[in-house]
């Protein structure tokens, strides 16, 4: 294979890989964007902003230590950190300040890491709900493992089918399980990137990029074939946990839609 083609083919890979992981993260963090600004625009319109702080006490430290935990691991500066301090004026529930040094690559390259964390952290926040708070979660657990993401009919299926399991009879009549609707629930529903966490994803990308294609070209060039590392770090359970973060936000939307109704009424 000459330079120009191991060059081209790298290049590709990398592309690849680039748009898998920004697709990944910044439709489904539209989605819960979009989702998080209809949500708060029902309570504004009904009972104030005031509204959200009933999730939001709970969904804003754990989306601001998201923030803190990677700004730290990636060698930035945290200058401050507000975990939970509302401010009707500016919308904001809290608030981690961090610094870099534009010329080092690995601070660069966390950029992204920390835009996105909200996201990462909170879904690894919902595996330990399912594993440790939910009952009767092998059942649950073993559907997970089995969904198949590869068409969105089948995707819709096995969720379908998680759905069904997490509403048993058995689950409906346990405290423990509206816990873990409550816990979830708090957190699925400020997993949403800020603008300006999407902001920082983007000043990233750049060396995200830089950084896969030298990873490629060592990992080509070194023989090493990583697909059976690929499957066995399957998204299976990251891209259930954004897909059930959106139906909880869904869910949420529309709960809060129909019981705030009434009230907005009232107040026209």
């Amino acid at each position: 294979m000459s330079m120009l083609n191991f060059i081209f083919e790298i290049l590709l890979r990398t592309i690849s890989q680039l748009i898998t992981i920004l697709g990944f993260f910044f439709v489904i963090g539209f989605i819960l964007s979009k989702l998080q600004k209809w949500t708060q625009n029902q309570y504004q319109r009904s009972v104030g902003w005031l509204g959200i702080l009933w999730t939001a006490w709970i969904g804003t430290p754990v989306h601001e230590l998201a923030h803190a935990f990677f700004a730290k691991l990636f060698a930035h500066k945290i200058e401050k950190v507000s975990l939970f301090r509302p401010n009707r004026k500016t919308g904001m529930l809290g608030q981690v300040d961090h610094s870099y040094n534009p010329k080092n690559p690995y601070q660069n390259i966390g950029n992204f890491f920390i835009g996105a964390a909200p996201m990462i952290v909170g879904c690894l926040v919902l595996a330990m709900l399912f594993n440790y708070v939910l009952p009767g979660n092998q059942e649950i657990l073993a559907l997970v493992q089995k969904i198949n993401f590869k068409t969105p009919i089948e995707a819709l299926s096995g969720l379908f089918q998680i759905i069904i399991a997490l509403f048993s009879v058995e689950n409906i009549a346990s405290p423990r399980f509206w816990i873990f609707m409550y816990l979830s629930f708090c957190v699925a529903t400020h997993l949403a990137p800020s603008s300006y966490d999407q902001k920082t994803m983007w000043n990233g990308l750049l060396w995200l990029f830089i950084f896969l294609f030298i990873f490629n070209i060592g990992i080509r060039s070194a023989h090493i074939n990583l697909s059976s590392f690929s499957e066995y770090f399957s998204l299976a359970w990251l891209t259930f946990a954004f897909w059930y973060a959106s139906v909880v936000s869904f869910v949420h939307l529309l709960v809060a839609s129909i019981i705030l109704f009434p009230i907005r009424l009232m107040r026209r």
